[in-house]
């Protein structure tokens, strides 16, 4: 349930899996044809954009509303069809979306949970004056 608190866990857990999405292609390979010839590479990938869909839709209000430049929509509507819709997973799409997408949506979240951290450091710093 989401909710308007801070709670950044949400972000973490988005970024731990754009990482495991990028630890998997280094193992399985950066080919496309690599991607659509083995199924434990599309599954390894296929569960982690299904994670980072439902982080994404525990994220806090605060983050999603501050930053409307993110695709958070894309990444649940996503989340969605693996779950739901996964007789329908256009393969040639998810290789974009991981090649693309993903590396993207980890840039984007890096730089809120540094701006986050930031603020907070200021915010302990100003209160232990």
């Amino acid at each position: 349930m989401r909710d308007d608190s801070s709670d950044i866990t949400p972000l973490k857990i988005v970024l731990d899996y754009c990482g495991s999405i990028s630890e998997t292609m280094g193992l399985f390979g950066s080919d496309e044809e690599d991607f659509l010839s083995n199924r434990t590479y599309q599954n390894s990938c296929s569960f982690a954009l299904f994670q980072i869909g439902e982080a994404v839709k525990r994220m806090p209000f605060i983050i999603t509303d501050d930053h409307p430049e993110v695709d958070w929509s894309g990444a649940a509507r996503l989340r969605d069809v693996i779950a739901h819709r996964y007789d329908k997973i256009d393969l040639p799409r998810v290789w974009v979306v991981i090649t693309e997408d993903v590396p993207t949506l980890r840039s984007q979240c890096e730089k809120i949970l540094r701006s986050i951290e930031a603020k907070q450091t200021e915010t302990d710093q100003k209160a232990s004056l």
